[in-house]
């Protein structure tokens, strides 16, 4: 039976990325509006790679799994063009956060296609128009009967659990209790 685990790739960006701002407030000189001066972004790009290896090794070594899916979404997501104002408060909380996420996301984008050429082993998957949480549900139902183990703190993830597909929150760090995922859905 394999060990699998699928990664929430965007879920693990931005935990990482706003450990590295937390980590760096201290160096961040505010002006009157609380605007950030231009003081430690390459420190905090740096340091938020270091971040963000150190957790996907961490999950890998604690999971050792013979395969690993690390679920990326896609800028466009089929659920914009259907309902307009999905995830607007997320669109809101970026313009009043320390994060330039125009600046960010090219970084992350070339980090992650870095990271596809030195680490073969991981299956990094992107599909237009998709998120991260469409490519785990449809993984892990590919890989039903094997043991399964979903990486992420996004409670939606929660109706996909079953006997052999299980879900760990990084954030928690403890195992997320299976559910009712009837009367979740309800």
């Amino acid at each position: 039976m394999l060990n699998v685990i699928l990664i929430d790739g965007h879920g693990l960006l931005f935990r990482t990325i706003n450990a590295a701002v937390y980590e760096q407030k201290r160096d961040y000189k505010f002006g009157p509006g609380l605007e950030v001066v231009e003081k430690g972004k390459v420190d905090l790009y740096s340091n938020w790679k270091k971040i963000f290896i150190s957790s996907l090794f961490n999950c890998i070594q604690l999971f050792k799994p013979n395969k690993v899916v690390f679920a990326i979404d896609d800028r466009v997501s089929w659920r914009k063009k259907i309902y307009s104002n999905y995830k607007i408060s997320r669109k809101l909380a970026r313009k009043k956060s320390l994060i330039d996420f125009e600046e960010f996301y090219p970084i992350a984008n070339e980090f992650i296609s870095d990271l596809k050429d030195i680490m073969p082993y991981v299956e990094f998957v992107m599909c237009p128009e998709c998120e991260g949480d469409d490519i785990i549900a449809v993984f892990s139902r590919i890989y039903k009967n094997e043991n399964v183990t979903i990486i992420s703190s996004d409670g939606d993830l929660n109706q996909l659990l079953t006997e052999n597909v299980k879900q760990w929150d990084p954030i928690k760090k403890k195992e997320v209790k299976n559910i009712n995922v009837n009367a979740f859905l309800d």
